[in-house]
């Protein structure tokens, strides 16, 4: 269907009653072609009798934004509504910031959005930076000259962008055999210091103080040389832990 649009066809002017051959741009026949792809309706490329009365994108006698004779600078697309608006958001998104050159404007959801619509803020200068009314709902893409043989990807990046991000995996900490063997051994430490303190793993506070408080003052050296005991080798295993250098 697509190879067909490249192909073009003929048209009369309405207001010479001349002939003219016409083809789109290439931009415009790969959104043609996606968005069938994609199951949107395409509502139109060269336009109909009242388009072709005037000298828009949608006739082969354009005389917007640099457009050559005989080519055909714009397509209208119906962009399901419960994406349009989301589509509209994304879509300038990537304009501002440098993707589809080729774009001279697009008008949709009744708003016309032109590249020469601009705002500059310090040394950086934003196009399609504000909208005006259009009577247009649907999308409207127009090109502009010089970028006849320019391709587009909107609508297949448009799909990619909808398409579910994968989870992110896990990260996992490779653990040699060492390694395992040291962290198992500072997990004893740990346990003996809390042996060492009169406590024991899970305790509540209210548990904790009860048995404090029945611990005899002459076991209290004791404790105090076992948690130091305790401390020292978890010293000794991190600082042997540490990679060289």
């Amino acid at each position: 269907m697509a190879s067909q649009l490249r192909v073009g066809s003929s048209v009369v002017n309405p207001k010479t009653g001349a002939t003219v051959h016409w083809r789109p741009i290439e931009p415009v026949a790969d959104e043609y072609e996606t968005a069938y792809a994609l199951g949107w309706s395409v509502l139109g490329v060269i336009g109909n009798v009242a388009h072709l009365k005037k000298t828009g994108g949608h006739t082969p006698w354009s005389t917007e934004w640099g457009a050559k004779p005989g080519w055909v600078y714009a397509i209208d697309i119906d962009v399901p509504a419960s994406a349009a608006a989301k589509f509209e958001a994304w879509l300038l998104g990537r304009l501002r910031s440098g993707f589809y050159p080729w774009v001279a404007y697009l008008n949709i959801l009744n708003r016309h959005w032109e590249r020469s619509a601009t705002k500059t803020s310090g040394n950086k200068t934003v196009s399609f930076a504000y909208s005006v009314y259009s009577g247009d709902h649907h999308l409207h893409l127009s090109g502009r000259g010089g970028y006849e043989t320019t391709n587009s990807s909107i609508l297949r990046d448009w799909a990619d962008f909808q398409k579910p991000k994968p989870a992110p995996k896990p990260v996992e900490v490779d653990m040699d055999a060492a390694d395992k063997q040291t962290l198992a051994a500072i997990r004893s430490d740990v346990a003996d210091i809390c042996w060492a303190l009169g406590t024991r793993p899970g305790q509540t506070p209210e548990q904790v103080r009860d048995q404090q408080q029945s611990t005899a003052v002459a076991g209290l050296v004791s404790a105090v040389t076992a948690l130091n005991l305790a401390v020292a080798r978890i010293e000794a295993k991190l600082d042997a832990a540490k990679p060289a250098g």
